[in-house]
């Protein structure tokens, strides 16, 4: 079902690649782990960049839903879901944008 309120149309291809983009490059959750401490993700993601630096689709691992899992894990866990996805940027002759 579509989340927006009845009546609001719906963002632009342009305007929906570029909240894409912004999101990818905002720094989340990975800096506040405590490695000690647990946790219940519903996932962990990384953005897949195409030849022109924009986001081209977002890898995500889903859960373990309902499971309590310790911040190493979670670290562990970002690091290889980020590393599949700067692969398949790579394979893809992606670009990954400038840091800001």
């Amino acid at each position: 079902s579509d989340p927006r309120p009845a009546g609001e149309p719906a963002p632009a291809p342009d305007e929906e690649r570029r909240l894409l983009l912004a999101v990818a490059r905002q720094p989340l959750l990975v800096g506040d782990l405590d490695a000690a401490a647990t946790y219940r993700p519903a996932e962990v993601a990384a953005p897949v960049f195409s030849f022109t630096g924009e986001v081209e689709l977002v890898l995500s691992l889903a859960g373990p839903a309902g499971e309590d899992v310790t911040g190493a894990r979670m670290l562990a866990l970002g690091a290889e879901v980020v590393a599949a996805a700067t692969g398949l940027t790579d394979s893809v002759r992606g670009q990954r944008p400038a840091a800001t």
